[in-house]
């Protein structure tokens, strides 16, 4: 399963009088800061939305004996303005491969979107501590970002 994390319209909306001051730099704070800190934000609300089951896999030999929600089975990849969040090779937890389309270790499972829902639910810290990021820049001088 993979989720991508980009900043949509409405985001740069709420960001474009801070983007203007510094045009040619606000590219490369926002990507610093998402590739940074907003990946792991979204990380952790993900891993905060994903169910636990029981974990009776214990009896198969190369089959993780943790869930997947308590290690770590997630990480992202970087992307200009955003990231993918996809799950780890290894261990392999099968059931996070095809959450939304109900799929996983068992049929007939009911759909689940968490890493949707965990992607949405950090849209709003990452895209507030991005404006407080560039006003910070704006205010604290240019020049010590450039160094």
């Amino acid at each position: 399963m993979e989720t991508v994390f980009r900043l949509n319209a409405d985001d740069l909306n709420k960001l474009v009088d801070s983007i203007m001051k510094i045009p040619t730099l606000a590219e490369s704070i926002m990507n610093d800061y998402l590739h940074n800190k907003g990946a792991n934000i979204v990380i952790k609300k993900i891993t905060e939305e994903m169910p636990v089951g029981v974990n009776d896999n214990k009896k198969y030999k190369g089959y993780p004996k943790t869930h997947a929600k308590y290690s770590i089975s997630l990480e992202f990849a970087k992307m200009n303005l955003g990231f993918a969040i996809k799950t780890t090779r290894t261990p392999f937890f099968g059931y996070l491969y095809f959450p939304a389309f109900g799929e996983g270790t068992s049929k007939r499972n009911v759909p689940n979107e968490f890493f949707e829902r965990g992607a949405e639910k950090g849209r709003v810290p990452i895209v507030d501590d991005l404006a407080k990021l560039l006003e910070e820049k704006i205010k604290g001088g240019i020049q010590q970002w450039q160094k």
